[in-house]
């Protein structure tokens, strides 16, 4: 099993994993949330300002029995996945006048995708770019040099 501890006004959060037979207490080192920044620009290269970023942690399904079934809508579309609590997990982030952003408070162990929307991500054609990323690490921003608009994936 997963288990997920968050503690926003300190932020700081742990992952751990574990079993079902297991016989000692739980203990949970509490870390320095992550972050990931960079920049969004236009295919032409022109910062994007006023754009939202939306982070969505990410685990594997099959190593973790107790996630849920998590309903997103992205482009008026919607999907269910197993993901790690999204309304516990997910992070939102505005780009500046450069197209520079900051996401803050990601829970180090686990990946992200980030989507890139030029107004609400559930609504029709919104989506400008996404990127996968992780997983975090405690404490560390993940650079994102740049994200171009209209990429849909990258490493």
């Amino acid at each position: 099993r997963l288990l997920l501890f968050i503690h926003d006004e300190k932020k700081l959060g742990a992952m751990v994993t574990v079993k079902g037979d297991l016989a000692d207490p739980v203990k949970v080192q509490m870390q320095p949330l992550a972050s990931a920044a960079g920049r969004v620009l236009t295919s032409d290269g022109k910062p994007r300002a006023s754009l939202t970023i939306t982070a969505y942690a990410t685990a594997d399904a099959r190593r973790f029995e107790n996630l849920p079934n998590e309903t997103i809508q992205i482009n008026q579309t919607y999907g269910m996945d197993n993901r790690p609590w999204v309304k516990f997990t997910k992070r939102t982030a505005t780009t500046d006048a450069e197209g520079r952003f900051q996401v803050e408070g990601l829970l180090p162990g686990l990946s992200y995708v980030m989507y890139v929307s030029d107004g609400k991500l559930e609504d029709a054609d919104t989506l400008v770019a996404q990127r996968t990323l992780g997983p975090a690490e405690a404490g560390k921003t993940m650079a994102i040099e740049e994200i171009r608009q209209d990429e849909r994936t990258k490493p």
